[in-house]
């Protein structure tokens, strides 16, 4: 023990006089750069090559290398920069001196991190704005940053020149063929069909509704889970063959969950005085019952008694945009008993093995079971978006495993 204890205080000894030796090194050299800066013009130390020979020989390296005031061919903003520069006081040439010292300091340590091109726009920013050498340097991190950023995607920009360079070489090399097996489709081109089905289904698609009429029994976190399904529901309808066209009805523009909407929409038409279509989807004030015949009106409800045993393309469903796992009071039900229309459940106990839990579904996978049973007319072809986890042979499989 007493020996590891030894052992310890010599490595850390050595490793301090080491340190030592090493930063009074570099103070002792700061100190002969200091002397000489100062006794210099800066300008005249930056631009004459012949001036660095009466510095001390171990700071022609670091003078060298040090920036330049741009004197020629300049853009309007640094030809104004250098005027202003030249016609400062001597107070304030003898700060900005302060400031280049500064900056050549700053660029002897082992990793500087300031840019290493300075303008006169950037000289005379760190004489007006900043007011402290610490404001100074903070502003000096931020341009090196930015110059590391730039340094970065010009050399991404010459990988991706290397890399098209080697493969037109390839394809001289065989003859100039192109790949036409396997022609990569872009996602505009791909946008353009979908906006086009989505255009069609306006015209001539089966309707279904989003029923908004649900904000004042949700909670603002599971507002927002409703507008999130709700988007993840256009993305299953969008890409399907056969898409819905889309109702928003009871969409008032004051309410939460149209306002959580507007963040996924490309356009803001939602501030104007009239809710505008999106996406090529309808938004509407009205409620249901005004738009569509209430013969043909459909409410999906998981306590509703009926079952909806098959599709029918002439009926509208209606789909509450509701989502609280914590309140399992029958919303929807009660608002389809109470208004008069029809009401039906999906058949799960009739094609699915139920576990444990509610059999409530999100938004998005209703959207889902209603397009693949419009397209196929299976409901077991439609129970697939049904996450596994909620059936009984899963859990047995998972009890024996």
């Amino acid at each position: 023990m007493i020996f590891v204890m030894l052992t310890t205080r010599v490595v850390f000894s050595c490793l301090k006089n080491t340190w030592r030796f090493h930063y009074g090194r570099t103070t002792r050299r700061t100190t002969r750069v200091a002397s000489s800066f100062l006794s210099t013009p800066y300008s005249t130390k930056c631009s004459t090559v012949e001036n660095v020979d009466t510095l001390p020989i171990e700071t022609k390296e670091e003078v060298s290398q040090s920036s330049t005031l741009p004197t020629t061919k300049l853009p309007g903003d640094e030809r104004q920069a250098q005027e202003i520069i030249h016609n400062l006081s001597d107070e304030e040439k003898k700060k900005l001196k302060i400031i280049q010292y500064e900056y050549d300091l700053a660029s002897m340590g082992p990793y500087p991190k300031i840019p290493s091109d300075m303008t006169d726009e950037m000289w005379l920013e760190l004489l007006q704005v900043c007011e402290n050498s610490s404001q100074r340097l903070k502003k000096l991190k931020f341009w090196y940053s930015i110059e590391k950023s730039r340094m970065a995607d010009a050399r991404k920009k010459e990988r991706r020149r290397l890399l098209m360079e080697e493969r037109r070489k390839e394809r001289e090399e065989m003859g100039g063929v192109w790949n036409k097996i396997l022609i990569h489709i872009r996602s505009q081109t791909m946008n353009k069909h979908y906006s086009n089905n989505l255009s069609n289904a306006i015209l001539y698609g089966q309707h279904i509704v989003f029923d908004l009429d649900y904000d004042r029994f949700m909670k603002p976190q599971d507002i927002r889970r409703a507008a999130e399904q709700i988007q993840d529901g256009h993305g299953y309808n969008k890409v399907s063959k056969d898409p819905y066209h889309v109702v928003f009805c009871n969409a008032r523009k004051q309410d939460q969950t149209m306002m959580q909407l507007a963040k996924y929409r490309q356009n803001q038409s939602y501030k104007s005085d009239s809710i505008e279509p999106y996406d090529l989807y309808t938004f509407t004030e009205k409620s249901y019952l005004d738009m569509y015949p209430k013969e043909r009106i459909v409410y999906l409800s998981p306590n509703a008694p009926q079952v909806l045993k098959s599709y029918s393309n002439e009926d509208v469903y209606i789909i509450g945009a509701f989502v609280d796992q914590s309140d399992m009071k029958p919303r929807s039900y009660s608002k389809a008993k109470r208004e008069g229309i029809r009401m039906a459940k999906l058949p799960l106990d009739q094609h699915l093995d139920w576990g444990l839990g509610n059999k409530d579904l999100t938004l998005d996978q209703m959207m889902a079971i209603m397009l693949e049973v419009k397209i196929t007319g299976s409901w077991e072809a439609a129970f697939k978006y049904i996450p596994k986890r909620k059936l009984k042979s899963h859990r047995r499989f998972n009890q024996l495993y």
